[in-house]
């Protein structure tokens, strides 16, 4: 089940987070939703690419991580429902990501000993309304120690970083679990991926610690 999130070094506690929209052309931000739960992330929500569907929004409520449905214009409409209630572990942080089409929903653990792929698929949407339909978990062969998790453009597999003591991978896993070994830098800091709209480019962040020895002469 999903557990926590990523990012989180210290946890924060954030008082009634609001999610802010500011047009393309320019003008003043305005309010969508302000979140009336405390979280130890602010506000993580994930948009499809799909015209018409609903972002998602994740909050912790107890022991337990949310997922509720929102437009990104109008925010929550009272009385929906939520889409997913998953159990919280405190052990175990996950990142979890939104399908492009806006109806599957795909998480993994930061858990060494794990290789799945959790994905939750989801029905509805037409109307902003969308519910938990099923879960399977795909096993992804020869892997371990994963951090993050980002879909592919068209929605038929994902991207997935490995994070060891001093290297990290990038790797592609299709449906069925097949993976393949894109990239392997030797650094300690896993690094955040990001797709181009059409997939043909990939973007990644690059952590390093460094420090410098000066000399200086006294008078």
């Amino acid at each position: 089940m999903l557990s926590a999130f990523p990012g989180l070094s210290k946890p924060r506690l954030y008082r009634k987070p609001s999610q802010m929209r500011v047009p393309i052309s320019g003008g003043p931000a305005q309010l969508v939703l302000k979140a009336s739960r405390f979280s130890e992330w602010g506000l993580h929500f994930e948009c499809p690419r799909r015209p018409g569907m609903p972002c998602v929004l994740a909050q912790r409520e107890g022991n337990q991580t949310v997922f509720r449905a929102f437009d990104p214009q109008k925010g929550f409409e009272p009385g929906r429902k939520a889409v997913a209630r998953m159990d919280y572990d405190p052990s175990y942080r996950t990142n979890w990501v939104l399908a492009p089409d806006g109806l599957r929903l795909a998480w993994i653990k930061w858990d060494p000993a794990e290789a799945h792929i959790h994905v939750l698929s989801l029905s509805g949407g037409a109307d902003g309304l969308i519910q938990a339909r099923g879960e399977r978990e795909v096993t992804v062969e020869g892997a371990s120690h994963f951090h993050t998790l980002t879909w592919s453009a068209d929605g038929k597999g994902w991207y997935v970083t490995t994070q060891l003591p001093a290297s990290w991978a990038l790797l592609y896993v299709d449906p069925q679990g097949r993976s393949t070994v894109l990239l392997t830098l030797s650094n300690p800091f896993s690094p955040d991926v990001f797709l181009s709209p059409d997939g043909h480019h990939i973007a990644f962040t690059e952590e390093n610690l460094s420090s410098n020895l000066w000399l200086l002469k006294s008078r």
